[in-house]
């Protein structure tokens, strides 16, 4: 009787680690910025600088457009950051304000720079919500607590509290 305890409490440690092992394996803590940049009649300029500066960490992360014009950042620690575009014989781009979460893919679109003075810089203050229009995703954040309690019996990730729709969908049995 003990071993069989024993065997069945040892079989549920490995299904439950194999377990754990995978759900982590499948979160991503990082997101990704992608974009291109265009003149102003839409045609790609190719080797433009894009550099993403976090003014909480003075972090920098920095990449140059192919010869399409376009660029991406992965691996971004989620965090507000600041986009600076330049190359020259264009007026310098920047944009304040961008937010990256976890798990997300921001897509800036086409950033048009004007020709112009490179001491010349064009400031994009207004901020705009930002919709996900390459992937039909749908992600939200959890905390450790809402984590914990998803291994309660007879709870579904829609009726944990503090997410949003909370009281919509409960499964109470």
């Amino acid at each position: 009787m003990l071993k069989t305890s024993l065997r069945l409490a040892s079989l549920a440690i490995g299904v439950a680690a194999v377990w754990t092992g995978s759900l982590l394996a499948q979160m991503t803590v990082t997101g990704t910025v992608a974009g291109n940049v265009v003149d102003p009649s839409g045609q790609a300029i190719a080797t433009a600088k894009v550099t993403l500066t976090s003014p909480r960490t003075s972090e920098t992360r920095s990449a140059v457009t192919n010869e399409l014009g376009a660029f991406t950042l992965a691996a971004v620690q989620p965090d507000t950051y600041n986009m600076r575009v330049e190359q020259r014989g264009f007026k310098v781009y920047s944009r304040s304000g961008l937010v990256v979460s976890a798990n997300e893919r921001v897509a800036v679109g086409d950033i048009v720079l004007q020709v112009g003075d490179v001491t010349e810089t064009i400031s994009v203050a207004a901020e705009t919500a930002q919709v996900e229009t390459t992937s039909s995703e749908h992600s939200a954040s959890l905390t450790q607590t809402q984590v914990q309690n998803l291994t309660a019996r007879g709870r579904d990730v829609v009726s944990i509290p503090g997410r949003p729709g909370f009281g919509r969908r409960q499964l109470w049995h």
